[in-house]
């Protein structure tokens, strides 16, 4: 797949004031997001660059709350992709009032472990729900507040179901079968070479160590901050 380009621009808010950049690492489980979050943390804060870190669904403990249900409804078998979409955005609108949005006005960097492209990838593509309605919910639900960035970590099936086998994280959707996983993973490419959601997107191929990875993570952190 070719590799989008894409140009930091600089956004203010209604004061003048620069805001800080929003960025998600997204992928299906197993692309090694965590591992890439916790790297792109250290080399922040090496660079002595202000940044909030978080991950989605969750983040506040209310939308933690709402994680867990959605996890243990999942686990149940009693919700459908429906209600997962509801669930899942209304604790994204916690996420966003109370770390996103205050963050990014008052300059600060937030850079988090996946967001609504998630749904849109395993609700939508995964499930078979409507990717449309997630894509006119997440405008209502963002707004404005849309990423600068999305890094996707772009694995195989083959190597995400392997690495899930022995990492699942307590997340039920790393238990589901390999079609859906193999829809997921192709829903993520049509998305990023589409630019869903009208934002940049970013791919990076994950199939090396979490070092080689981090370096092409690297890169692209270094683009949106203007660190380069």
């Amino acid at each position: 797949m070719k590799k989008g380009r894409f140009i930091a621009s600089k956004r203010e808010d209604t004061r003048g004031k620069a805001r800080g950049r929003f960025i998600v690492i997204e992928g299906v489980g197993g692309a090694g997001k965590t591992e890439q979050l916790k790297k792109a943390s250290a080399y922040l804060k090496e660079r002595k660059i202000k940044f909030v870190a978080t991950r989605e669904p969750g983040g506040v403990p209310e939308a933690e709350l709402i994680r867990e249900l959605i996890f243990d409804l999942k686990e149940r078998k009693l919700s459908k992709s429906d209600h997962e979409i509801a669930l899942f955005f209304a604790a994204r609108k916690i996420w966003m009032k109370n770390i996103v949005i205050p963050n990014l006005e008052k300059g600060v960097h937030v850079i988090s472990d996946r967001t609504y492209f998630s749904t849109a990838a395993y609700q939508g593509y995964g499930e078979n729900g409507d990717t449309k309605s997630i894509e006119k919910i997440s405008e209502v639900v963002v707004g404005e507040y849309k990423p600068d960035l999305v890094i996707l970590l772009d694995v195989s099936l083959k190597t995400a179901l392997a690495r899930n086998s022995v990492n699942k994280d307590g997340d039920p959707y790393d238990y589901l079968s390999k079609k859906f996983f193999e829809r997921v993973i192709n829903g993520y490419r049509k998305m990023a070479k589409d630019k869903w959601g009208r934002v940049a997107w970013r791919v990076v191929d994950a199939e090396g160590s979490i070092d080689e990875v981090f370096l092409k993570v690297k890169r692209s952190l270094d683009k949106v901050l203007s660190l380069a």
